[in-house]
């Protein structure tokens, strides 16, 4: 059951944009709006796959003016702790 789940969270990681919106949310508070790269279709498909593997949390406020934004929660700071090191790990291969 394990390997499904880590099947699964890699294949994730492997769709576009993933780790580009990751990366966005952990540079601090990221709104919808940030997520330009990516075809709308493609941004809501992959929050709601990072919201779902509890890597990222989605805050909204309610006062004057509504305000919402995303966050990476701990799970999700390791996991691009990870993808910066392996970012490493190949661009030094790359490049000896």
């Amino acid at each position: 059951m394990a390997d499904k789940r880590l099947s699964e969270v890699y294949k994730i990681l492997g769709l576009t944009a993933t780790v580009e919106i990751l990366k966005s949310i952990e540079k601090g508070k990221t709104q919808y709006r940030d997520f330009n790269f990516a075809s709308v279709s493609t941004v809501n498909t992959r929050i709601r796959q990072l919201l779902d593997l509890n890597f990222i949390e989605h805050h909204i406020v309610k006062e004057d003016k509504r305000k919402e934004w995303y966050t990476l929660t701990e799970k999700g700071k390791k996991v691009v702790k990870g993808i910066k090191y392996l970012d490493k790990a190949v661009l030094e291969q790359c490049n000896p």
